[in-house]
């Protein structure tokens, strides 16, 4: 019994690791949602070792590679706020709609680094927030 869990454990290991060679491949040959997926592995270590290093690096290759997942991330993690609302606009203008939102809420929250309380904005996010969901 214990040899059989052993060759699983061992299939299953082997399996993981070409997955996340493959994984590593599409994402060094630019394909942006293979950086996205592998800098999210780095940053909760599924299926390598945790670096968050290694996590930033990737998914911001992914945003400026046009992953519009990656776009809002990178945004909310960079400590340079108007770098930061540079990528979440970009993602909320590509019609990324959590980015929208994001938007949306920023301009409509005092405490917030990015940007000044601004009503108009507000509302004009989140009625683009509204128009992505009838399209979707």
């Amino acid at each position: 019994m214990r040899i059989i869990f052993f060759i699983l454990t061992l299939i299953s290991t082997t399996l993981f690791a070409s997955e996340i060679e493959d994984l590593k491949q599409k994402a060094i040959n630019g394909d942006a949602n293979s950086q996205f997926f592998l800098g999210l592995d780095y940053a909760i270590g599924s299926n390598v070792n945790k670096d968050l290093v290694e996590s930033k690096k990737w998914i911001k290759l992914a945003a400026q590679n046009g992953n519009l997942v990656a776009q809002l991330n990178y945004g909310q993690d960079l400590t340079d706020y108007v770098e930061g609302l540079k990528w979440i606009k970009k993602s909320s203008e590509s019609g990324y709609i959590h980015a929208q939102i994001y938007l949306g809420e920023l301009y409509r929250t005092p405490e917030n680094p990015y940007v000044e309380v601004d009503i108009k904005t507000v509302s004009y996010t989140h009625l683009r927030a509204h128009e992505t969901l009838r399209y979707l």
